[in-house]
């Protein structure tokens, strides 16, 4: 249904991993709405003017997306011209032991391929 969000713009927010890992049974709401001030402050806008602007939000974890070394897939992503097919994610070997960081750099990887970049 993404498609249907043109006309919005759609911001992701990772918190540090110590951060998330204290906040993990934390109420979502609260979550968010911590979030919300730091990247707030970060930009240096009021909150109230931010919640203004949001239609939706979702707290999402990413507690089991830590998959176990031996698992892992080697290479940062996976692609087949034939099928045309690319896949990334966070079970792609790379540097991190970050199940969202994998992800994030599985994607740059394969973004910095597809764009012929090095």
């Amino acid at each position: 249904g993404r498609d249907k969000l043109e006309e919005l713009e759609v911001v992701v927010v990772h918190a540090q991993p110590d951060w998330t890992l204290a906040q993990v049974d934390s109420d979502p709401e609260m979550v968010a709405d911590r979030l919300l001030q730091e990247v707030a402050s970060l930009i240096d806008k009021p909150v109230k003017e931010l919640r203004d602007c949001i239609l939706t939000k979702h707290v999402h974890r990413w507690l089991y997306a830590r998959p176990k070394a031996a698992y892992r897939l080697a290479s940062g992503y996976l692609s087949s011209a034939a099928d045309n097919l690319l896949i990334c994610g966070d079970y792609f070997t790379v540097n991190s032991e970050f199940g969202v960081e994998s992800a994030f750099l599985s994607a740059h990887a394969l973004l910095g391929m597809e764009s012929g970049a090095k």
